[in-house]
């Protein structure tokens, strides 16, 4: 097995999984925090909306 720069290409290709998932699970992280951020702020929404009302009676 060669090596380039000390590291074989067995463990480049493991690096480059690595990386791989670390990117994914980034993205995923990003989606859920956007998710989580309009969850939030329709909540906040609702709630103003429900005072409102409760306001009219």
């Amino acid at each position: 097995m060669s090596a380039v720069n000390g590291i074989s290409a067995e463990m480049r290709l493991l690096i480059l999984e690595v990386s791989r998932e670390f990117t994914r699970w980034s993205c995923d992280y990003n989606n859920a925090s956007k998710k989580i951020e309009s969850a939030s702020s329709n909540i906040i929404k609702a709630d103003k909306l429900e005072e409102s009302l409760e306001g009219n009676k």
